[in-house]
């Protein structure tokens, strides 16, 4: 485990975890404060994870710290109300256009976990919905968000048939950007849950009926069940190895809401292939938490290689850059990334994402029918890419 791991600033953020926080972990809190820290990297933590509403409301009566980090923390939990609050209104917005329009579409992570697993929409970091829509209604969310001021990345409008095809074959997703408005969400339009690695193949198109119902304002909206909402958390934060604490805090939470059955809930995840995802996730909650693994999934642990995965994730965890910010960070990225394929060799959704992206459309707009040449001038755009950067 990296060493900036066990300091005491990443500790006293693990002690910020919960929402009611045990007796140990108030103990351990303010030891850690007694102690001292390092003000300036423990905020540099906070902002990194995106943690600042949820550890705010842990120190905010602390004698320990000093007025210039409380304000610090004070002025990110004030700006997340407010991007909560036109979080939580966007989504009233989307379920009635949904609703106006006989589609269905599913709510993911964001403000409806935060509403019902910490009580208070604001103590969750807000940065954008995550909206499943099914495959009649994306055009219509997309001119919606498109009326409301917001750009898609990439922009449809610039692409061919055949790119926006192949961007549907390797993503599950397409991001608006608000064009103005600094506290609005981003908007990530899903039809796919998850990505091309294999794993969690719920597909909400096939059963809807599988859904639960959460009412937001005075909405109705689609969300997971809580068994797949949990495999759904421990699939997204594996797979991206849980970069960030914001996305591994939400599981303390639940647990502390929610009892399991555990044989169920280990047959729903070895339905949905996620597994190992599961596993891998409570081994960081029992490491990092002392959260005690179910005797169900220790068993199957035990067959897994985990302690491999672990290496990986406790290293992004610990890093200050981003996957992307150097080519070892790249490199370590993609081998993590391709550990988590479920599908072999042959995952062509895995694979057609390495062989052209939206990059290389936009460094070379070439006709739909040339299409097939971004194939071999890869290498080559790549190369002209790194250049003039």
């Amino acid at each position: 485990m990296p060493i900036s791991i066990s300091s005491p600033e990443f500790k006293l953020l693990l002690t910020c975890a919960k929402v009611n926080p045990l007796a140990k972990d108030i103990a351990i809190k303010e030891k850690l404060l007694l102690e001292g820290i390092d003000e300036q990297q423990f905020n540099s933590l906070v902002i990194r994870h995106r943690i600042a509403p949820l550890v705010y409301s842990h120190l905010r009566n602390s004698s320990s710290i000093s007025d210039k980090l409380k304000q610090q923390l004070k002025q990110q939990a004030d700006d997340n109300v407010i991007k909560s609050l036109a979080s939580k209104q966007m989504i009233i917005s989307l379920q009635q256009l949904l609703h106006s329009n006989q589609v269905n579409g599913l709510f993911l992570k964001g403000i409806p976990i935060a509403e019902q697993y910490y009580g208070d929409i604001s103590l969750r970091h807000t940065l954008d919905i995550d909206v499943w829509v099914e495959a009649s209604g994306l055009d219509i969310v997309a001119a919606f968000l498109k009326s409301k001021g917001y750009v898609s990345s990439p922009d449809w409008s610039t692409l061919t048939p055949r790119q926006i095809n192949y961007f549907k074959k390797t993503n599950h997703d397409l991001s608006f950007i608000p064009s103005h408005g600094l506290m609005l969400p981003l908007i990530e339009l899903h039809w796919k849950i998850r990505g091309p690695l294999g794993s969690f193949t719920f597909d909400p198109a096939l059963d809807f009926s599988m859904l639960s119902k959460q009412e937001i304002g005075n909405e109705e909206i689609s969300v997971l069940q809580p068994v797949d909402n949990f495999l759904y958390l421990c699939t997204h934060g594996t797979e991206h190895a849980w970069f960030r604490l914001k996305w591994l805090f939400d599981l303390p939470n639940i647990l502390s809401k929610v009892s399991f059955n555990w044989g169920e809930l280990l047959a729903r995840a070895k339905e949905l292939n996620c597994i190992d995802h599961l596993c891998i996730s409570f081994a960081i909650l029992n490491d990092l938490f002392n959260i005690e693994i179910p005797e169900e999934i220790k068993r199957v642990s035990t067959n897994l290689k985990i302690t491999t995965a672990l290496d990986s994730i406790y290293r992004s965890m610990a890093s200050m850059n981003t996957v992307n910010a150097d080519d070892e960070n790249r490199l370590s990225h993609l081998k993590y990334r391709l550990s988590q394929n479920k599908k072999g060799l042959l995952n062509w959704g895995l694979i057609l994402t390495y062989l052209t992206s939206p990059n290389d459309w936009k460094l070379l707009p070439l006709p739909n029918y040339l299409f097939f040449l971004y194939f071999p001038l890869r290498p080559f755009l790549m190369v002209w890419r790194r250049v003039v950067r």
